[in-house]
């Protein structure tokens, strides 16, 4: 149990700074459905905590495809060691 505290303190140390810059939230239907209601609520309820920025982004289209290869092909968050 002692272990997992530590290792809980040791990653909270290092996710400080993190993110760096605004998180998107790729929602792969249009705007106004279940699916971005549900989006929104979540981002706000993550924002509200730790106050990290959270963009939700709509990209509809191929019954989520479109979406779902752009969320696979962007950029990964990267924590620096320093």
């Amino acid at each position: 149990m002692l272990t997992g505290c530590l290792v809980t303190a040791s990653t909270a140390v290092l996710a400080q700074d993190y993110p760096a810059r605004p998180i998107r939230l790729i929602v792969p239907f249009p705007p106004g459905g279940g699916t971005d209601v549900s989006a929104r609520i979540l981002a706000q309820a993550m924002s509200e905590g730790p106050g990290w920025q959270i963009i939700v982004e709509n990209r509809p289209g191929a019954t989520g495809r479109i979406g779902t290869e752009l969320a696979a092909k962007a950029a990964p968050d990267v924590m620096s060691d320093e």
